[in-house]
């Protein structure tokens, strides 16, 4: 798949994103996501961080200084109280169609970042993300190829050795070991480190 059928995937999540986001009530915005220690507020908060430029980057290490991890909560966590739920949702919709990786990253880390983060605000709200089959493909082999060159989570290792993961809604499947059968859903979570391995 080429860059601009990934971006073509990136801009149906954001659009999916900006609406799931614009449809939540007060308290579902306060609800805690799957990401560690942030709220469905701070996720979608981070998410309008999606495609920076260099010097806002910059700005933001230097404003949080410390390990990339830090940097990264501590900007989503500025920009949750910053902004308004509406403007949260508002910066959300207009990320469709900007086609820039935030420095030091690619287009595919723009699209794990974007599905992913997606289900850590729609899980634990019940809420049901449909992935087109391309994105669900595109996603899970990144998350693969995280795991096959060590980088994993964000924010902590995730050990998935000795295990096959199979997809029983679309056909994929990696590693080697005892299977793990589950949907795309659960394997996206698991190989991202919301979910253990089952």
């Amino acid at each position: 798949m080429n860059h601009t059928e990934m971006w073509g995937l990136i801009d149906t999540q954001r659009a999916s994103a900006a609406e799931i986001f614009a449809s939540l009530t007060d308290d579902q915005w306060s609800v805690t996501s799957l990401c560690d220690g942030w709220s469905v507020r701070e996720v979608g908060a981070h998410l309008t961080l999606q495609s920076m430029g260099l010097g806002r980057t910059v700005r933001l290490a230097l404003r949080h200084p410390g390990s990339i991890n830090h940097v990264i909560d501590a900007s989503a966590r500025a920009e949750a109280a910053g902004l308004t739920t509406r403007e949260i949702v508002d910066r959300l919709g207009l990320l469709v169609g900007v086609h820039r990786a935030n420095p030091f990253t690619t287009v595919d880390d723009t699209l794990v970042d974007a599905v992913v983060h997606t289900f850590d605000a729609t899980e634990p709200l019940g809420i049901t993300v449909d992935l087109p089959e391309r994105t669900a493909l595109a996603v899970l082999d990144r998350l693969a190829d995280y795991h096959r060159r060590g980088k994993t989570a964000v924010f902590h290792d995730v050990h998935v050795s000795g295990s096959r993961f199979v997809a029983n809604d679309l056909c994929w499947s990696w590693g080697s070991g005892a299977t793990v059968e589950a949907t795309t859903t659960d394997l996206i979570l698991t190989l991202s480190g919301r979910r253990r391995p089952s």
